[in-house]
């Protein structure tokens, strides 16, 4: 788990020659102070003037989090998401002294760094006098220059394995993460419950890659690089000619990933975990999980700030209640709950109930007698009984409802009946009530 929280600063540079002449180009990379939350008032002012004297182009480090959104059959789905880390900030500046380079980096839509791209030519200053003094000077300079390169793109491309590893042990351990916390939860599947142990391989793999790559980068960087003499050649009477260096082509407009879109269960939204990690005074290492508070504007009377805000919200007119599809029940249950899209349902009409059954290679068959009803004290609840159902086959529900579309917001809470816990009918109105007739199906299985 460590290595999922594990930071690290990624820093090129490119040394500057010894000789004053030369030109230097360098990037660096500097910690931006943060404030922390035992600060004292003192504290805060001194580090906020700090941070604000760190000269670059700012970014986060990837902080996961885990997103419980609820559902409108009452389930939650469970997203692993990075979001910028407030407590390590950087800040990326370019320097050159005679000598030319370009630079590019991309943040994506979190303003997370997504890539960049350094290049450096710290050549045509001190060639341009070595050309005057003598070939034998100039090959001397070029061909430190050309190790000097040599030297620089070892380092950087094992730099990019070691980046390239790293990230796989990062992906390696949020998935692992994710897949224990399903695991753990009641009622998760064994092949959930295998995920883990394939996990746990497959992380422990590119730990070891991990460690190799580094061995390499340590080995690349102690080590000259050996070049041609052939490609360092310079005439003393015609001065060297550079360019500077092409931009890459890799870096285009930036395509951001879209936001996965749910069907909220009413007035609910969703609760944001942090994944915190500390040291107790034993030296423990511990991870814990903390729900984000959200502060938001007063919009009405008594809101106060809490992890999973209620919003009002509104119903669209163009867009009548619907049914969950294709879910699954034991027929142990005794009951089956379908939750409509909408709670504006009002009435069922009892007359225009339809089940059919189907089983593998048999003809479809109209179930005749089973209790369907809108549930009591539950918002936008159908309510099935199993009983008079059979395991191994697949329902076609269908009947028309009456439903309403309010053009006020709505805050009636959303109350998902309690897994076991017995839910009677909602009593029948005693005359039509007054509304839209609209037909709606629905799929389910029986095991």
């Amino acid at each position: 788990m460590r290595a999922l929280m594990t930071r690290r600063i990624l820093g090129l540079a490119v040394s500057c020659s010894l000789f004053a002449a030369a030109g230097c180009a360098d990037l660096n990379v500097t910690p931006v102070p943060t404030v922390s939350a035992k600060a004292t008032p003192a504290e805060v002012a001194t580090i906020r003037s700090a941070a604000q004297k760190v000269n670059g182009l700012r970014y986060n480090l990837p902080k996961p989090m885990l997103q419980l959104t609820p559902q409108p059959d009452g389930t939650a789905t469970l997203d692993v998401i990075y979001l910028p880390d407030s407590a390590h900030e950087y800040a990326i500046q370019t320097n050159s002294w005679f000598s030319s380079y370009t630079f590019q980096l991309a943040l994506d839509q979190n303003r997370l760094l997504n890539s960049l791209e350094f290049k450096a030519d710290t050549t045509a200053v001190g060639q341009q006098l070595l050309a005057t003094t003598g070939a034998a000077e100039a090959q001397a300079y070029n061909l430190r220059a050309a190790q000097a390169v040599a030297s620089q793109t070892a380092v950087a491309t094992s730099q990019s394995a070691v980046d390239v590893a790293q990230s796989k042990v990062d992906a390696d351990a949020a998935k692992l993460m994710a897949d224990t916390t399903t695991a753990a939860a009641a009622g998760a599947t064994d092949d959930q419950k295998n995920a883990v142990a394939t996990d746990q391989a497959a992380l422990a793999s590119d730990q070891a890659a991990l460690a190799d790559a580094k061995q390499v980068l340590v080995r690349v960087q102690g080590q000259a690089q050996a070049v041609a003499t052939s490609n360092t050649v310079a005439s003393a009477a015609t001065p060297v000619t550079t360019t500077s260096p092409t931009m890459g082509t890799a870096f285009g407009s930036p395509t951001w990933t879209q936001p996965a879109a749910y069907n909220l269960p009413e007035t609910y939204g969703p609760v944001l975990y942090a994944l915190n990690e500390s040291y107790d005074s034993a030296g423990n290492y511990t991870l814990a999980l903390k729900a984000l508070t959200y502060h938001l504007p007063p919009t009405r009377a008594g809101q106060t700030d809490e992890a999973q805000p209620k919003f009002a919200y509104y119903q669209v007119k163009a867009s009548p209640p619907s049914l969950a599809q294709n879910l699954p029940f034991k027929l142990s249950d005794g009951q089956a709950y379908l939750a409509f899209s909408k709670d504006t349902v009002k009435s069922i009409q009892t007359a225009s109930l339809s089940l059919v059954a189907k089983s593998p290679g048999g003809a479809p068959a109209v179930v005749p007698n089973v209790n369907i009803c809108l549930a009591a004290d539950h918002s936008n609840i159908v309510l099935i009984d199993l009983a008079g159902l059979t395991t191994g086959r697949s329902y076609l529900l269908q009947m028309q409802v009456i439903y309403d579309d309010p053009n006020t917001p709505s805050e009636k809470p959303f109350k998902p009946p309690v897994p076991g816990a017995p839910v009677s009918c909602a009593a029948k109105p005693a005359s039509p009530p007054s509304g839209t007739l609209q037909l709606v199906t629905a799929t389910f299985s029986v095991n």
